[in-house]
C-alpha cells in the first residue's frame, strides 16, 4: 500500500466499517478472537473469546510501533494490545498459541477451576500485575491506528 501500513484497522471484518473501530479507539475492554488454520489431519480449532484468567474481557491499550520500512524508520503507527490469557483452547489441541514465545502449556493447566489460564497476581484494586500467563499481546490480525486517529482520542501534550 502507498502508506506502508501492513495491517488493517479491525481484525476479521476487513471489508466492513463497524463499531469495532470505535471500541478499539475508545479502549473498551474486549475479548480477543484468534483463528488457527486447519492443517491436514489435525482437528479444527474453534474460534473462542479469550479474555483474562477469570473469563472477563481483556483490558486494552495502544502501543506506538515503527516498521523501519524506509530510511526514516517509518511508518509510525499504533497497535492495539490486549492484557489477557493465551489461547489455551488452542494449546489444549496441541497448537502453539499466538504470542507464546515457546510452547509452554503450564499457563493453561487450570484443572476444573473454570479459569481460562493461570492468573497473574492482582493488586488491591484487582488490576493485573506482571506475571507469566496474562500478557500484553496483539491479535493475530493486528488492529492498528494512525497518529491522526489517536490524536482525536488522546490528549497528547506538546511543547511549542
Amino acid at each position: 500500500p502507498h502508506n506502508l501500513l501492513h495491517y488493517t484497522w479491525t481484525s476479521r471484518t476487513l471489508e466492513l466499517w463497524n463499531n469495532d473501530y470505535y471500541e478499539l479507539l475508545a479502549l473498551e475492554d474486549m475479548y480477543i478472537y484468534n483463528a488457527y488454520p486447519k492443517k491436514i489431519g489435525e482437528p479444527i480449532i474453534p474460534i473462542k473469546a479469550v479474555g483474562d484468567a477469570k473469563g472477563n474481557k481483556a483490558k486494552t491499550k495502544w502501543r506506538a510501533r515503527v516498521r523501519k520500512d524506509n530510511l526514516k524508520c517509518g511508518p509510525a503507527f499504533w497497535r492495539h494490545n490486549y492484557l489477557g490469557c493465551f489461547d489455551c483452547h488452542a494449546v489444549n489441541e496441541g497448537v502453539k498459541a499466538h504470542g507464546m514465545n515457546e510452547y509452554d502449556s503450564s499457563c493453561c493447566d487450570v484443572g476444573d477451576t473454570g479459569d481460562q489460564c493461570v492468573a497473574n497476581p492482582r493488586d488491591e484494586d484487582g488490576d493485573i500485575l506482571d506475571g507469566k500467563c496474562e500478557k500484553l499481546k496483539f491479535s493475530k490480525d493486528p488492529e492498528t491506528a494512525l497518529n491522526a486517529e489517536l490524536g482525536l482520542v488522546f490528549d497528547f501534550k506538546v511543547d511549542e
